[in-house]
């Protein structure tokens, strides 16, 4: 939704516990080359894992979060190294934005 409204999303890609691993790793080097970047975030149900660096820790990971939550679908995006990391939510009339330096603000 936010990248059809224009927002600038990092690329990535989804993935199901029912999607072939050889399949996941390919879009994972696809990405990698794609976006010059080896670091990966890896978002599940209830949180997300941050600088995920090749292609055997994404599939480590991703069974980690389905450990949890199995059926859950699992967001894997380049990985962005942000100076300040916030939340943004509107309380009445007024936009109010919480953010930290660094990735301290994730959920």
């Amino acid at each position: 939704i936010a990248k059809q409204a224009g927002l600038p999303v990092p690329a990535g890609f989804i993935v199901f516990a029912s999607t072939r691993e050889q399949r996941i790793r390919s879009t994972y080097e696809e990405l990698k080359i794609r976006e010059k970047t080896h670091f990966v975030a890896l978002r599940g149900l209830s949180h997300a894992v941050l600088n995920v660096l090749g292609p055997d820790q994404v599939m480590h990971t991703l069974r980690r979060l389905w450990m949890e939550a199995p059926e859950s679908p699992v967001l894997i995006q380049r990985m962005v190294h942000a100076i300040w990391c916030g939340k943004a939510h509107w309380h009445r009339r007024n936009l109010r934005i919480k953010a930290n330096e660094g990735m301290m603000l994730l959920d």
